[in-house]
């Protein structure tokens, strides 16, 4: 015969079996029994670094080499800058740069020259002299070359959404 003891040590013994099944079935026991719950993924990092143009150009990503009318920098996000064209002083921006895309304007006193272009292998050239300027957009081609009393200005779209900027004058 057992005891009162007896019959309540079995009744604990069953309460803290069942609630220890309970406990796995609801997912909150962490497994089996004795095993510690999964550790927790990493934190995810508060920040990525920004990016940086993975063209490599001439002039690194300096504006100010292009003053004069002639580098080759990569440009990685708008950017603006006063040059010397052949009829005078003017103001360069270009105002798109993104994965195979680019455009840009020419501000002069007299007037502005501004183009885009998107597609693989896309960009702009502008031409331009004391008589005015020519531009035109569309597949790249290879650099320009230097011409008697010109600037010539190439942006060149890239995939990864830098554009390689070219200015060159004789």
């Amino acid at each position: 015969m057992r005891t009162a003891a007896g019959r309540a040590g079995q009744w604990a013994g069953r309460i803290a079996l069942l609630g220890a099944l309970v406990a796995a079935a609801a997912g909150c026991g962490g497994g089996a029994v004795g095993t510690s719950p999964p550790p927790s993924p990493p934190p995810s990092p508060s920040s990525s670094p920004s990016p940086s143009p993975s063209v490599t150009a001439k002039d690194g990503t300096d504006t100010g080499a292009c003053t004069d009318g002639s580098c080759e920098i990569a440009v990685s996000e708008p950017v603006a800058f006063d040059l010397e064209l052949p009829d005078g002083s003017a103001k360069l921006a270009v105002t798109k740069v993104g994965e195979n895309e680019v455009a840009y304007k020419v501000t002069k006193d007299n007037g502005e020259t501004k183009g885009g272009a998107s597609g693989k292998g896309s960009g702009c050239t502008a031409f331009f002299t004391d008589g005015g300027s020519n531009s035109s957009c569309g597949p790249a081609g290879g650099p320009p070359s230097a011409t008697a009393d010109t600037v010539v200005l190439q942006l060149v779209s890239g995939a990864d959404g830098t554009a390689l900027l070219r200015l060159v004058s004789d």
